[in-house]
């Protein structure tokens, strides 16, 4: 028993020893980066939206017209941004939103397009910003395309910080499926 007192006293003695004063006027930075852990911590990462996200909309008009929308979040396809705050640095992802729409007529498909980059930048060849902004999806506006007998498909491109005054277009269809594209001040119905 008398052996053991010292034994014990030369563990506590250690413990106390190691009490992490010397990092105690340390700030976590200069401790995470003397353990080669700084870049894991000073970086954040979000995506938007954070999960794969689809809506399917089926539209009868009164003058003959379906439209089905099928709307979804492009998991390969993104506008990165970055910026820090607090000694962080921010990398947001935002997702493409790709929309394939099928316009009938009498029963009849008359249009079957997927509306995303590559269809704006075929048809729209003048189309500046496209690699800065994402597709907002589409919109039907129903009115316009009874009064007209056309269907007006609104989509809008936006910068992800700012989707106040995107540039904004209808897609034009009639009957027979041909469409044209104008630019417009408010897509949005």
């Amino acid at each position: 028993m008398n052996k053991l007192i010292p034994l014990l006293l030369l563990i506590a003695v250690l413990f106390i020893g190691c009490d992490g004063r010397s990092r105690a006027k340390q700030t976590n930075a200069e401790v995470l980066k003397e353990h080669n852990l700084l870049d894991s911590f000073s970086e954040h990462t979000k995506y938007v939206p954070m999960e794969y996200t689809e809506v399917v909309t089926d539209t009868i008009l009164s003058n003959g017209f379906k439209v089905k929308v099928k709307t979804y979040s492009d998991m390969e396809t993104n506008i990165s941004k970055r910026f820090k705050k607090n000694a962080i640095t921010h990398h947001v992802l935002y997702r493409e939103i790709v929309s394939e729409v099928s316009v009938f007529k009498d029963g009849r498909l008359v249009f079957n397009e997927t509306i995303n980059d590559s269809f704006l930048k075929k048809h729209i060849p003048n189309i500046k910003g496209l690699k800065e902004s994402i597709n907002k999806g589409v919109a039907i506006n129903e009115e316009k395309s009874i009064e007209t007998n056309n269907i007006h498909i609104a989509i809008s491109n936006c910068k992800p910080d700012n989707t106040k005054n995107c540039p904004s277009y209808y897609i034009i269809i009639d009957e027979k499926g041909h469409f044209k594209i104008t630019d417009t001040d408010h897509a949005w119905t």
